[in-house]
């Protein structure tokens, strides 16, 4: 009779340690399961969001990234101010009106700063970006009271901030080589004649020449002498839109000798859109700055395949 009991012990007894390990495995199965399930629920809920972000256009409050820490301003005791006024209507003919003041040492400054360099691309954007950061303060602190005073929305603020870039009249800043006053071929064949040298904005255009490196003024030279190119005001619109978050880039065609701002946004309606894919996978939509009345997305007339990121 023991025997029987104890054979039915250790048939219990390997049951439990068993049905024990089916539980576990069990379980593993379920939790492996269930972060499927969630993956796949995160792509569900991408793709409803993505939706309704269709309906609706494209929502600019989702879409910011993590603002810059905020570099203290501390105006020089020998600071010359610089006082600038701007008056601009945006795309919806909304009028509005900003004041601020400049120093002039820290314009000479950003402009040794741009002489010294020999870099170029990438690393030219970095360093005229940084410099210039801290000094472009007080730009930064009018449109925040733009945008209360307003009441502004992100959209509303990003489009502010552009129109006010577009408004400024357009000038050619040339490098080294070029000289104001003179004619070239560019990638179509088409010739073009550069305004007579006078280093001030003009309709339809000026002339810069011999601005070293590549032909391109700092974000605060732009702002104090009112003239600038293509890539002048992409980087300009860049700085500024970067310290209220946005995730913007500079983006540039060789194929059509231009640059204009890139935006990130889900979508963007009509189908006047560029999508540019970088190495982060990010699709930056291109906004004209060098005319006013453009459109986010509008490509009218550059239309070209080598739209590439250089500076985000």
């Amino acid at each position: 009779m023991s025997k029987i009991i104890k054979k039915i012990f250790n048939l219990f007894h390997n049951a439990f340690w068993l049905g024990l390990l089916i539980f576990f495995v069990f379980m593993n199965v379920i939790s492996e399961d269930s972060d499927y399930n969630n993956e796949d629920n995160n792509i569900v809920l991408e793709d409803d969001d993505s939706n309704n972000l269709k309906k609706n256009k494209f929502n600019l409050d989702s879409i910011s990234m993590n603002l810059r820490p905020e570099e203290e301003f501390k105006p020089d005791e020998n600071c010359t101010p610089v006082n600038k006024e701007y008056r601009w209507k945006n795309l919806s003919w909304s009028y509005y009106k900003i004041n601020f003041a400049l120093c002039k040492e820290h314009v000479s400054s950003a402009r040794e700063n741009r002489n010294r360099s020999n870099d170029y691309g990438e690393v030219l954007y970095d360093q005229l970006y940084h410099y210039d950061s801290a000094y472009i303060a007080p730009v930064i602190e009018t449109f925040k009271s733009l945008k209360e005073e307003k009441k502004l929305d992100r959209k509303q603020l990003l489009e502010a901030i552009v129109t006010f870039i577009q408004d400024i009249p357009y000038t050619y800043i040339l490098g080294p080589g070029r000289t104001c006053g003179s004619s070239f071929s560019n990638s179509k064949g088409e010739l073009i004649h550069y305004p007579k040298y006078n280093c001030k904005p003009m309709i339809p255009a000026g002339c810069c020449d011999n601005v070293n490196p590549w032909g391109i003024y700092s974000p605060l030279e732009f702002l104090s002498n009112e003239t600038g190119d293509c890539d002048t005001r992409s980087l300009l619109a860049f700085a500024i839109l970067r310290e209220f978050g946005y995730d913007v880039a500079v983006v540039n065609s060789i194929l059509m000798g231009h640059s204009m701002l890139g935006v990130h946004v889900p979508y963007v309606p009509g189908n006047g859109s560029y999508g540019l894919t970088t190495l982060s996978r990010k699709k930056y939509y291109l906004w004209e700055l060098t005319a006013k009345g453009w459109h986010l997305g509008d490509n009218y007339t550059f239309q070209s395949n080598d739209w590439w990121v250089i500076y985000q």
